[in-house]
């Protein structure tokens, strides 16, 4: 793999730093170790750094059947079983309250990474869950949970998953600029800050190259 040296480039273009920003979906499960290990070991090391050209969005689902019990009454059954099913719902729940706060989109974001750092590596994700929504300072999440708020949130983060094209068949999957590469999501898994250099870079080249002039700084990364 070739060996990337990181420099920063003072690039005058123009507009705010959302020109820049890379939108990431993550559609992950509460119970899936791949899914625990790159949000830990890939997405929160590098985040910190990066935070200012993301957009994470964070979907709670992944590999989901729907079976017929009896006529006219449908069972959902997730991959790691019932509990996962709870902790999905639970993290949709926390997910939705955090982006309905008021306040800046980076605050959130930050707040919406904490917390699923914090609430995934448990064997009960639904407690979990809603330990770390109290820890962070958010709402109790129990009504959300136990209603038809919490179904429906869930019913939402299903919807997005299954209009993946091509159709979700690993866990995570990463999307990266709406636009699912195989390419990226293996650069994703081993490497998930190299993959978001590589993207701000080459978006500030094409504002370059495009000749905005402004007043706002981006960083090129090599």
């Amino acid at each position: 793999m070739m060996r990337h040296v990181l420099s920063v480039v003072l690039v005058l273009v123009c507009g705010s730093s959302t020109e820049a920003v890379i939108k990431v979906d993550i559609y992950y499960e509460t119970l899936c170790g791949d899914s625990i290990r790159f949000i830990k070991d890939q997405l929160v090391p590098a985040y910190h750094g990066l935070k200012d050209y993301l957009d994470i969005n964070f979907v709670p689902y992944g590999k989901v059947k729907y079976l017929q019990s009896r006529p006219g009454v449908l069972s959902i059954n997730c991959q790691h079983g019932p509990l996962e099913y709870l902790g999905n719902k639970a993290h949709a729940c926390a997910l939705d309250q955090i982006r309905n706060l008021r306040g800046e989109r980076t605050a959130k974001q930050s707040l919406a990474v904490n917390f699923v750092d914090c609430a995934l590596g448990r064997r009960d994700p639904a407690t979990a869950a809603r330990q770390c929504a109290a820890t962070l300072g958010l709402n109790s999440i129990d009504h959300c949970l136990t209603s038809e708020i919490g179904d429906n949130l869930l019913a939402a983060c299903g919807y997005q998953t299954r209009c993946l094209n091509p159709p979700l068949s690993f866990v995570p999957t990463i999307v990266v600029d709406n636009v699912y590469s195989k390419a990226n999501q293996i650069a994703a898994l081993v490497d998930f800050k190299q993959l978001v250099r590589n993207y701000i870079a080459a978006k500030a080249r094409r504002l370059v190259n495009t000749r905005l002039v402004g007043n706002h700084a981006y960083p090129f990364f090599y």
